[in-house]
């Protein structure tokens, strides 16, 4: 054992060795303009990883014996999907600048606030007891490590410590900036060096164990009783196949929606190609990292170790044979798998609840608008704010059986996103509506089903409700829902919180009508293309130029500066100006305003969440007479181009009828269906013409830039040529 003041000068050593790669990473990004390495990508997506599964997984197999496979299994089949899901997610993060999960789902339904705000409390609620247990798994293994495995540490004064170094550390690595689209490359490699210390701890130990303490796996094993050895070996569960399978599916399902998975995979992305690079890493990461489980364990068993402390079996077998600094580097290794999720996933909430929850409320309140320049500093109190309610959650709980099964109450709870999200992802008909019925049954079944039986477990509520039910009304007993009674509590808690999640979704978005801003954010989800097809889309520009650009851009400053720093507005400003190819312009055409707005939206959206900067878009930018008067023009062109005047006898019969019968009806579902036609011919069209006139916008930035070149170039020719004439001179007068 060491002394606590040794350890925690080992912490402060490793978190300043983290925090000059990441201002190494930092300083060489900035001044080469170079990206990280995919390596680094793939390594830092490896934060999955938990302390859950650093200790956890020992504890998991001595009980369960082959059981500890599923989750991890579920993942490494998951990552099959990769190529699919994860590059579209991040051709979306591309086009719509997103920042989150509730980002995604808000933006893709209709950008709806309800929407946002259901999702990130959905993800406060299902994240933070899983925050409590890396808290609560760090503070636990620094007791083992200081003072012995019989002291009880909680409320001890290093809870209170290991909380304010987390919010530290979160706050200089994961929330220096308000945009968290811009990519993190400092927190990117210490991410990255968190996850090699934690598999090589693992490695170490398990070698160590494995092949010096005893002579190979065969030896190891030998030594059980019959009893531990078949239990270990064996799939050792109630119906094992069927909570193999549950966990198998939650680990499939939730390496997409974890808030740390979607920031690390899709936020931090920087390019297509480095996805290759996870789906080949992240498989061969978890097997190496789950390599020397079954072992670890029969060792824990052979040494007689307690099996009430199973879980922290990796740190007590090298204290048991003397081997302290071996324990020290597997404390670091659980030490960083616990602080790389607490980071990712406190920074990644702070950004959802500043967004979705926060923001609203600043801006339903004149006196507390002033706060929306704040935001920055408003997470980083967010940060401490989930910090002290994550470990407050870890004194309540204690060491109660609800701690250990926080896992899996917090992955269903995940799951329950799924719908929606597939549905955002691959079927345009999903809408608003739907997406919240869904979403909203299968979180209250999923809170029914397996928050309400652990809070029996507490002694919080009475057992009456798990016996007869709510109101003696026995088929809604939490545990046998609607009579169901032979799955295991988690199979049975996701069957029907997911089933009735889907059921409700596919329902309601059939049933209720969709607006057409949606269905047109829905297509644009479906089909969205990569960043180098869409070739910095440009609108057409067929119309006249009229508008003054000098009073738009002080209206979008203005806008701006509400949410920004003036030097950052300022930046913005100029970017999206070089964009579209306007400098030097004095006057727009209606189409370049459209724009130009388009863009201020979508960059604003990378700091304050697409539902929040479609709000102030709408309230902070106008459109004068002219300029509404123009676009009507604009779609009367269409119109007139389509012959939309209802000449057909069929279509004219409905203006004079009362009742139109069936085939006027059908008369006039043929006239949609042709018009329909016309609309997508004529969306062709407009579509070569755009890409004619980017190509040609293109053009013209090509040749002022070579004509710029060549000036500089003969500038400096002239510039030799002179400095040789000055040369020569003094041999003449010499």
């Amino acid at each position: 054992m060491f002394a606590p003041s040794v350890v925690l000068a080992v912490i402060l050593g490793y978190m300043a060795l983290l925090f000059v790669v990441a201002q190494w990473a930092e300083h060489r990004a900035t001044t080469t303009g170079r990206n990280n390495h995919p390596l680094i990508y793939a390594l830092s997506y490896n934060v999955y990883s938990t302390s859950w599964a650093f200790y956890g997984a020992v504890g998991f197999a001595v009980g369960a014996g082959w059981m500890f496979t599923a989750f991890d299994s579920g993942v490494i089949f998951g990552m099959l999907f990769a190529a699919l899901i994860l590059r579209k997610m991040v051709r979306l993060k591309q086009s719509f600048r997103l920042t989150s999960i509730a980002d995604l789902l808000s933006t893709r339904y209709n950008r709806s606030q309800s929407m946002a705000t259901g999702v990130t409390l959905v993800l406060l609620f299902g994240v933070i007891p899983y925050i409590a247990l890396q808290l609560k798994a760090v503070v636990a293994t620094f007791a083992l490590l200081t003072v012995g495995p019989q002291v009880d540490s909680d409320g001890d004064w290093s809870g209170v410590l290991v909380v304010v170094l987390m919010t530290l550390f979160t706050v200089i690595f994961g929330v220096r900036r308000l945009d968290p689209t811009e990519r993190h490359q400092g927190m990117m490699a210490a991410l990255a060096l968190e996850c090699v210390v934690k598999l090589l701890a693992l490695i170490v130990v398990g070698v160590f164990v494995t092949f010096i303490l005893h002579d190979g796996v065969g030896h190891l094993f030998s030594q059980l009783a019959d009893a531990d050895r078949q239990r270990l070996l064996s799939f050792n569960a109630e119906a094992p196949v069927l909570q193999w399978s549950t966990n198998f599916v939650l680990g499939f399902v939730v390496i997409y929606l974890l808030p740390r998975q979607f920031h690390i995979g899709v936020v931090e992305n920087a390019s297509e190609r480095h996805l290759m690079w996870l789906i080949c890493l992240l498989p061969l990461y978890l097997i190496l990292i789950k390599l020397f489980v079954l072992p670890l364990a029969a060792a824990g068993i052979v040494l007689d170790l307690p099996r009430s402390q199973a879980d922290s079996f990796v740190l007590l077998i090298p204290q048991k044979v003397g081997s302290d600094w071996l324990a020290l580097l597997v404390f670091m290794g659980g030490f960083s798998a616990a602080t790389a999720m607490v980071m990712v996933s406190t920074m990644t909430l702070s950004t959802m609840v500043s967004n979705h929850l926060l923001l609203p409320l600043l801006e339903s309140s004149q006196a507390l608008k002033r706060m929306r320049r704040h935001l920055l500093q408003c997470r980083w109190g967010i940060v401490a704010l989930i910090m002290v309610v994550s470990y407050g959650f870890t004194l309540i709980v204690g060491e109660s059986q609800m701690l250990i099964s926080l896992g899996s109450l917090s992955f269903v709870g995940l799951i329950q996103l799924a719908p929606a999200t597939l549905g955002a992802l691959y079927w345009p008909r999903g809408n608003r509506v739907g997406a919240l019925l869904g979403l909203s049954a299968g979180v209250l079944i999923w809170l029914y089903t397996m928050l309400i039986p652990q809070l029996v477990d507490q002694g919080w509520i009475a057992t009456k409700i798990l016996i007869d039910g709510p109101a003696n009304i026995h088929w809604l007993r939490p545990e046998a829902l609607f009579g169901l009674d032979v799955l295991p509590h988690v199979t049975h808690s996701l069957l029907w919180s997911i089933s009735v999640n889907c059921l409700l979704y596919v329902t309601g978005s059939f049933y209720f009508l969709t607006p057409k801003s949606e269905r047109e954010l829905a297509l644009q989800f479906v089909n969205v293309r990569a960043e180098q097809e869409r070739s910095e889309e440009v609108r057409p520009t067929g119309l006249r130029e009229y508008i003054s650009l000098a009073p738009k851009l002080t209206e979008a400053q203005q806008l701006l500066n509400c949410y920004l720093a003036e030097t950052k507005t300022a930046r913005l400003l100029q970017q999206i100006i070089d964009d579209l190819a306007i400098e030097g312009k004095s006057q727009l055409t209606m189409m370049e305003l459209v724009e130009f707005h388009w863009r201020i939206e979508q960059q604003l959206s990378g700091s304050i969440g697409a539902p929040a900067a479609h709000r102030a878009m709408e309230a902070g930018i106008h459109y004068t007479e002219r300029e509404a008067t123009e676009l009507k023009i604009v779609h009367n062109h269409i119109l007139a181009e389509l012959q939309c005047l209802p000449t057909h006898p069929e279509a004219g019969a409905v203006h004079h009828a009362d009742r139109p019968d069936i085939n006027e009806i059908a008369g006039l579902q043929a006239v949609i269906s042709g018009l329909e036609q016309q609309v997508q011919a004529l969306e062709e069209r407009l579509e070569k013409e755009r890409e004619k006139d980017f190509d040609r916008r293109l053009e013209i930035q090509r040749l002022k830039t070579e004509k710029r070149d060549l000036q500089h170039m003969l500038a400096e020719i002239d510039r030799k040529k002179e400095i040789e004439e000055w040369g020569r001179t003094p041999k003449k007068r010499s």
